[in-house]
């Protein structure tokens, strides 16, 4: 299992995440920074 730590405020929009995480992360059309959908 991977863990992934979000620190958004160090987010650089680089999609990396979602691209791990799909069912996790999503990225914000507002600020384009990642926001978390659901934590395990």
């Amino acid at each position: 299992m991977v863990i992934v730590t979000l620190q958004r405020d160090k987010c650089i929009g680089c999609n990396y995440c979602v691209e791990v995480a799909p069912q996790q992360f999503q990225m914000s059309k507002k600020d384009g920074k990642t926001v978390l959908l659901k934590s395990v």
